[in-house]
């Protein structure tokens, strides 16, 4: 369920505005003049709505909410096409979100994100099966959905750029090493593991020390052990990050700095 300490109708966001970050607002606006469309679909009214007023609130253009399959098939072959589906996964009716997936990927090739209360590996891994932009568990913070949508919204601008690579020492090897390919970095110990979109490096070198070899500003420190490349972020779920296939964690003490980086980043 969605708490009203995570996604809150706007009229019930009164007494919270001044814990937003000033730079939502700021944001809100330049959303609103291209009108990113979403098609909402939760079979439980009171979140469907709470989620509809907090997409509203931040200049996203909601066609319509459906509580059924049936229901957002109608919606798509009546309506203007949306630019995204949310789906709930748990639909109280013979067919689910994924049913629902399955037809959007096959007649109307629209990107869609699951959303559930669902995190069993069992789930998770059905899910992926689909190929959604992104899977975020309930209860979601509505910095975790905005940033996701965003994600989505930009993905066009966040295409790697060509020969972003360089040169790596690791003892009296040489390694070259283009940082577009770079997933996420953990530090283990003296050693960093470099997850590449291929294969897997390990090298004797500090986190600090590498992230300022690289000198990518896409290049991110996301925790104490871990530093993650935003051109392959795709989702934001409570206090974990979705790179490709992988997941990886987010601190709370980074949290704020990387969402801040991905927005100065996207404009």
């Amino acid at each position: 369920m969605l708490s009203q300490d995570t996604i809150s109708p706007t009229d019930r966001l009164d007494q919270q505005s001044t814990q937003a970050p000033p730079t939502w607002n700021e944001h809100k606006r330049s959303t609103s003049k291209s009108m990113f469309s979403i098609l909402i679909v939760e079979d439980e009214l009171l979140i469907a709505e709470m989620l509809k007023d907090f997409l509203i609130s931040f200049g996203y253009h909601v066609i319509d909410t459906a509580p059924d399959v049936d229901a957002a098939v109608a919606i798509l072959k009546n309506d203007t096409k949306p630019d995204l589906v949310i789906i709930d996964i748990n639909l109280e009716s013979q067919k689910t979100g994924f049913d629902l997936a399955v037809l959007i990927e096959q007649e109307y090739h629209i990107p869609f994100v699951f959303l559930t209360s669902y995190s069993d590996t069992k789930t998770i891994k059905e899910a992926i099966t689909l190929k959604p932009e992104a899977y975020l568990i309930k209860p979601i913070k509505s910095v975790d959905i905005f940033t996701t949508i965003e994600i989505i919204r930009n993905k066009s601008k966040w295409q790697p750029k060509e020969n972003q690579s360089t040169v790596i020492k690791d003892g009296s090897q040489i390694i070259k090493l283009n940082v577009n390919e770079i997933l996420w970095i953990k530090s283990d110990n003296v050693y960093i593991e470099v997850q590449l979109t291929h294969k897997k490096l390990l090298l004797r070198k500090s986190l600090d020390g590498f992230i300022a070899e690289l000198n990518s500003e896409y290049i991110v420190r996301s925790h104490r052990s871990y530093a993650v490349n935003l051109q392959h972020l795709k989702a934001i779920s409570g206090f974990n990050l979705k790179l490709g296939d992988d997941v990886v964690p987010l601190s709370r003490m980074h949290k704020e700095e990387l969402v801040e980086k991905f927005k100065i980043l996207q404009q």
